[in-house]
């Protein structure tokens, strides 16, 4: 929250002073509070209020000419400090019925007015009652209603049975949400048939409403006969128990052709535009039949906005539906025996938006027009401040220069002997001796160059000279003759050389004798040796052990050997106590014994 404060105060007055109090007492100097004072303009905005910035503003203007002061009143509503509204976006009352459709297709009741307010002391009140149910055991069944204040952060909402507490858990659900409260039964029993009632209560009221459940219970004890239609109890009397159980022997028989009939026909249908909508069909036929679907003549193909399933029986879901997609739905059953066409309607309602607002017609408008246009919104705009500024005075660039030259003086950078040295006027002389140095210069006799005559010569690219070497005649040499020296050893010709032929042709020698192959048994000859006589033979008599042991000697024990002592590692080495310690009581005086120093000798630098 912004606040201003205006006034107008004398232009160019550099002696002009402008103060604020609060309450009597200096204006705080605070990042909030933002004074300005610019060509007589004076302001003091708030950037954010607080309501501790409640009090009397007074503004004093003052000059050696005297004082003046002027004061306004501020007033600040406090906000409250807790926000209990819901800051999520789509929790407001306009975007309240698109909220709600994910719940209910019912008629919304709620309004604007049904809204929680924190200053208004409101009872919970229910806009719309409770239905009462009938459905068999295992069906699904819902209690649903709507209350309001919406979002009231203190409203309780209580399901009751028989005026007894109804126990949530894996079967009853409840819900509440933005004013919308209901009571799921997932599969019911015939237990749960009774009075359910729904309280709500909060700091300022309570209501309730209540609707009865009505469960009818399934056979739990099958009491129709089992027996297949067409078979007697006399006759599984005389076939007996084979006659119950089905025979292998029995051959199928062939299933009928059938041209295709439809058994559900699809629906009528009406959506909200962008909206999901889905048709449902049913065919039975022989073959299996194929389905086709239509929209406004149009076939549906299985893409992203057209969704074709079959899970026994034929779907059409049309995710977003669109006003282009109202009109009349086909479905097409084909097989071999025929075809057979069923119809439905869909209609698809315009969803509440900018779209059912009129808008104006556009009007073009001249220079003129939109100049005045600008005028008149600048004037809507500055209000009052504007005319101030029409009515007072125009500063111009010399005033604003002034004013800006008696507040601070402008000292000049150059000094007055420096600018009159620039700015003395000049002798004539001084004039004409600058032109006399270019002015042209007159040529004495004796000092003019003869004329030099140039032959065309044509430009080549420099070439170093090249060194030759001088050419030498050079005389034949032969090459020497080689002198045979008798006392050379010549190495004597190869075996294979016919010495009679002086080498000029190889003999051919016969093949050597195959080499003889002889085991290594045959290859060492051992000397034959004869045996010598017994009597020459080592001596072999008996060992007689009664006279060699008493050729032994007696054994003869030693003394006994001494057990080893063993000695501890303290004892094994005796340390030797230089000072022996001295026993001091708890108040006696320590003593420090001392010795005269050594006298250790002067060292001499060499």
């Amino acid at each position: 929250m912004e606040k201003t404060y205006e006034k107008k105060t004398p232009i160019n007055d550099p002696k002009l002073t402008v103060q604020w109090f609060r309450n009597g007492a200096p204006l705080p100097e605070a990042n909030r509070f933002k004074p300005n004072f610019e060509f007589g303009f004076v302001t003091l905005d708030l950037l954010y209020a607080y309501p501790e910035d409640n009090g009397d503003y007074e503004l004093r203007v003052t000059n050696d000419k005297g004082e003046a002061s002027t004061t306004g009143h501020i007033v600040i509503m406090g906000k409250p400090n807790l926000e209990f509204k819901p800051q999520a976006p789509g929790s407001t009352v306009e975007n309240l019925e698109h909220h709600l459709r994910q719940f209910t297709q019912s008629e919304i009741k709620l309004t604007e007015e049904d809204a929680y307010d924190p200053n208004v002391q409101k009872g919970p009140e229910f806009k719309t009652e409770l239905t009462n149910i009938g459905i068999d055991e295992g069906q699904y069944c819902r209690f649903e209603c709507q209350v309001a204040p919406i979002n009231d952060p203190y409203l309780k909402v209580d399901w009751y049975k028989d005026q007894k507490p109804v126990l949530l858990g894996n079967r009853f659900r409840n819900t509440l949400e933005s004013g919308y409260a209901a009571l799921d039964l997932l599969y019911a029993l015939p237990d749960d048939t009774g009075e359910y009632t729904c309280v709500a209560t909060n700091p300022h009221g309570q209501a309730m409403i209540s609707a009865k459940l009505a469960c009818q219970g399934l056979k739990h004890v099958i009491t129709d006969s089992q027996i297949p239609q067409g078979v007697l109890i006399s006759d599984i009397k005389r076939g007996g128990e084979e006659s119950l159980y089905w025979s292998e022997n029995t051959e199928a028989q062939p299933r009928q052709k059938q041209a295709p009939q439809f058994t559900i026909r699809p629906r009528n249908t009406q959506v909200t535009e962008n909206e999901p909508a889905r048709f449902e069909c049913a065919v039975v036929g022989n073959p299996r039949a194929r389905v086709l679907w239509y929209i406004n003549g149009n076939q549906a193909i299985h893409g992203h906005r057209y969704k074709l399933t079959y899970d026994g029986i034929y779907y059409l879901t049309i995710t977003h539906a669109k006003i282009s997609d109202a009109g009349e739905i086909v479905a097409i059953a084909k097989n071999s025996e025929g075809e057979v066409l069923a119809s439905a309607s869909l209609d698809v309602f315009q969803r509440d938006d900018f779209r059912q607002q009129q808008l104006k017609s556009t009007e073009l408008k001249s220079v003129d027009e939109v100049r005045q246009r600008e005028i008149q919104w600048k004037k809507e705009t500055l209000g009052t401040l504007g005319d101030a500024f029409e009515k007072a005075p125009r500063p111009t660039v010399p005033k604003l220069m002034q004013v800006e030259r008696t507040k601070a003086p402008i000292e000049p950078l150059e000094t007055e002997e420096l600018v009159q040295k620039f700015t003395r006027s000049r002798d004539e002389q001084f004039y004409e001796k600058l032109s006399y140095v270019e002015r042209e210069q007159k040529q004495f006799g004796g000092m003019e160059l003869e004329p030099v005559s140039l032959k065309a010569g044509k430009v080549e690219k420099y070439q170093p000279p090249k060194e030759e070497m001088e050419k030498v005649n050079l005389r034949g040499v032969a090459p020497p003759e080689e002198v045979k020296d008798p006392k050379r050893f010549a190495s004597p010709p190869p075996e294979w050389v016919d010495p009679k032929l002086d080498g000029a042709k190889v003999v051919q020698k016969d093949a050597p004798e195959p080499e003889v192959y002889v085991p290594a048994r045959d290859q060492v000859k051992f000397r034959a040796a004869k045996p010598k006589p017994v009597t020459e033979g080592p001596n072999r008599d008996r060992v007689q052990i009664a006279e060699e042991r008493a050729k032994l000697r007696q054994v003869q024990q030693g003394p006994e050997i001494e057990k080893e002592k063993i000695i501890p590692a303290k004892d094994q080495v005796q340390m030797k106590q230089k000072f022996q310690p001295k026993k001091v009581e708890q108040f006696d005086a320590t003593k420090i014994e001392s010795e005269p120093l050594k006298e250790t000798p002067e060292v001499v630098k060499k």
